[in-house]
């Protein structure tokens, strides 16, 4: 959710740790908090399941082209971990143009 991706990763990297381990970690927060969620509405009977295996599907997919992409940049860019940090930056202001977006589009 917001708070792995948009405060964990950013505040890890300007506590100077590494950006691997600062996604990873931060990933690793978003799986707890989202599976007790995902829980709580399957309990209130408020998901529905089609859908939902619609989405984990394409989010399947998109997560083996993602992974797909960084060990492809990290094969290119050998010696450097800044691309790792422009993703997470890119993913931030991303979340951030979109939220904007939204604001404005709400009726």
């Amino acid at each position: 959710g917001v708070g792995g991706g948009l405060i964990f990763s950013p505040f890890f990297l300007l506590m100077k740790v590494d950006p691997a381990v600062a996604v990873a970690t931060s990933a690793t927060c978003v799986v707890f908090t989202s599976t007790s969620t995902t829980f709580q509405y399957l309990l209130m009977d408020r998901v529905s399941i089609v859908v939902a295996l619609i989405y984990g599907i394409v989010n399947c997919f998109s997560s083996w082209l993602g992974t797909t992409l960084v060990h492809q940049l990290g094969d290119r860019f050998e010696n450097r971990k800044s691309y790792i940090t422009f993703i997470v930056a890119a993913s931030v202001a991303a979340s951030a143009v979109l939220a904007v977006g939204k604001s404005f589009y709400n009726p």
